[in-house]
């Protein structure tokens, strides 16, 4: 069987391009385990406009035809707004091709219904869709040769499919297939300064699905709990990426890389024994998971840059959201991160819940303090579905529930004091990047009359359903 996956282009972020790791696993699997033939056509870095993608996808003559709205080190449902439109007017035209049409990727699972009442498909895969699509892949076949018998041949069948509990052991064996795309155009930013410095030929790799935390603002597509992938298995996708496609920089996308202290330094120490001295790496943990042996394992097997979710330096704005980190151990935590000659870099996310113009002013006063690099790691508190921040605000505010614009639009502006204004003002100190060395310039942050109607005005808007 021809499988074609597509990977829109407005999915693509602006400091990285990286492989989509979802989509070669499961290229991976479905050719291992089924037989199948695997074209995967990421526009990301193809930048095919819309005739020519139809008519690639028309070469590859595929069975099924699989498209996702977006790739798992983006998971959080992060592309709103004009992107998502991109992204969802790519995947009407893809549903119109004569094909058994799949569609994935987060969006479908944080809001099914939303989702399906703009999409047309046959199939809907939520969750991981590297465990879905294979565990289902029968069922589905089943689904097709019926269609092809029916009457109805011509409607989509619009049938979801739900990740299962309990995913099969082996093949989190299976390591990706990179050969699928062409590596040398993926990139990565090392952070230095907060200046980027861009490496080519970028990996990306998974080593444990999930999060053992709960913080209310993140949706986590790659699940709750923690589930290590094999350790060998990560070797063997870090020596192919090294050998056979030239990559010496990649980043760990685990949402906490050191959250099982002893698996990391099993892994750590296994990196370190593959003797690939010009490969470095990235990751990403929380300030808590960091102690002086966190830090020497992840400095000794190459890590260049550690990423701390932080997201305020208010002690009452992260207890709001269930951020249980007090700022004295993000302290630390950046302390030994430059010991080990690392580099902190930090997620910061403005307009939380109990936020006013005082913590927002904290916040910036610390990162001013600390000289933290961030490039791109600054983001808007956006209740988006899955989370538990949406459910504490869509009955409220019932159009979360029907409308990706206007979680968009009211980012940042729920349960707390601050105005569109002030996000503004924050967002340009934050763009001068050199600001960070200047603690003097930190804005006052006060809200005029006219940005407060403009506040309740978006606020009313959320209160209707249409």
């Amino acid at each position: 069987m021809r499988i074609t996956f597509v990977v829109p282009e407005s999915s693509r972020s602006y400091s990285f391009i990286q492989p989509p790791w979802g989509v070669l696993k499961t290229a991976a699997v479905m050719e291992k385990i089924y037989n199948c033939q695997f074209t995967v056509i990421d526009n990301r870095v193809e930048r095919l406009l819309l005739k020519s993608l139809i008519e690639r996808i028309k070469a590859t003559n595929p069975d099924i035809l699989m498209c996702t709205t977006n790739t798992y080190d983006q998971s959080q449902v992060y592309i709103l707004g004009p992107r998502l439109h991109r992204i969802m007017d790519t995947v009407k035209t893809l549903s119109g091709l004569p094909y058994p049409f799949i569609v994935c990727g987060p969006h479908l699972g944080a809001n099914p219904e939303l989702f399906c009442s703009q999409i047309d498909f046959d199939f809907g895969l939520k969750g991981q869709f590297d465990i879905t699509f294979p565990i289902s892949f029968n069922e589905i076949c089943k689904h097709i040769k019926e269609k092809q018998n029916s009457s109805i041949s011509k409607n989509r069948l619009g049938i979801l499919f739900d990740q299962p509990k309990n995913q099969d052991a082996l093949l989190e064996k299976i390591i990706p297939d990179y050969s699928k795309v062409p590596m040398n155009r993926y990139f990565g930013d090392h952070i230095r300064n907060n200046i980027a410095k861009r490496k080519a030929n970028w990996g990306l790799v998974l080593g444990a699905r999930g999060c053992p935390y709960s913080c209310e603002f993140c949706h986590l597509f790659l699940g709750r709990g923690l589930n290590m992938r094999p350790i060998e298995a990560i070797l063997e996708e870090i020596e192919v990426l090294y050998l056979h496609h030239n990559v010496r920089g990649f980043w760990f996308m685990d949402y906490t890389f050191s959250a099982n202290k002893k698996w990391m330094k099993e892994l750590c120490e296994g990196i370190s024994s593959l003797g690939f001295r010009d490969l470095s790496f990235s990751c990403q943990t929380r300030a808590d998971r960091v102690d002086e042996e966190i830090a020497q394992s992840l400095a000794a097997a190459g890590c260049s840059d550690v990423w701390l979710g932080i997201e305020s330096f208010g002690n009452s704005t992260l207890m709001a959201v269930n951020k249980n980190v007090p700022i004295e151990d993000t302290y630390q935590a950046i302390k030994l991160i430059r010991k080990y000659g690392m580099q902190p870099v930090s997620y910061i996310m403005l307009g939380l819940p109990g936020e006013t113009a005082d913590t927002l002013k904290q916040t910036l006063s610390v990162f001013s303090e600390l000289e933290l690099s961030y490039l791109d790691g600054i983001e808007l508190a956006t209740p988006r579905p899955g989370t538990p921040l949406f459910d504490r605000y869509k009955d409220e505010y019932p159009r979360l529930k029907t409308s990706w614009d206007y979680l968009d639009t009211v980012s940042g502006l729920l349960g707390n004091d601050v105005t569109p204004g002030m996000l503004m003002e924050a967002f340009m100190w934050l763009a001068k990047r050199t600001a960070i060395y200047d603690k003097s310039s930190i804005p006052d942050f006060r809200a005029t009359d006219l940005d407060l109607e403009i506040k309740r005005r978006i606020l009313d808007i959320g209160r209707r359903m249409s």
